[in-house]
């Protein structure tokens, strides 16, 4: 991925897409995005999933060194204020 997102999970879905599209670089193809790269509704897998941080999809996307790396900000939560 050109690009890896970053967000605070306290957004809605039509705002978070707003910043993605206003924030996105026109020379880079593609993204990762966790809430759409996860299974968000299949709890225990997810947590398998991330029992090992560096079996995790999250781990594995930094770890091939993305372009950039794209903090998106929302109207509820500065987003320098959460911890990862």
């Amino acid at each position: 991925a050109h690009l890896f997102f970053s967000h605070a999970w306290d957004e809605g879905l039509w705002e978070c897409a707003e910043s993605i599209l206003k924030e996105w670089p026109v020379e880079c193809c593609g993204a990762y995005i966790c809430f759409l790269s996860n299974p968000q509704n299949l709890g225990s897998f997810l947590s398998e999933l991330i029992q090992n941080p560096r079996d995790s999809p999250f781990y594995k996307v930094l770890e091939h060194r993305p372009k950039r790396v794209i903090m998106i900000p929302n109207s509820n939560t500065i987003i320098h204020s959460r911890l990862w």
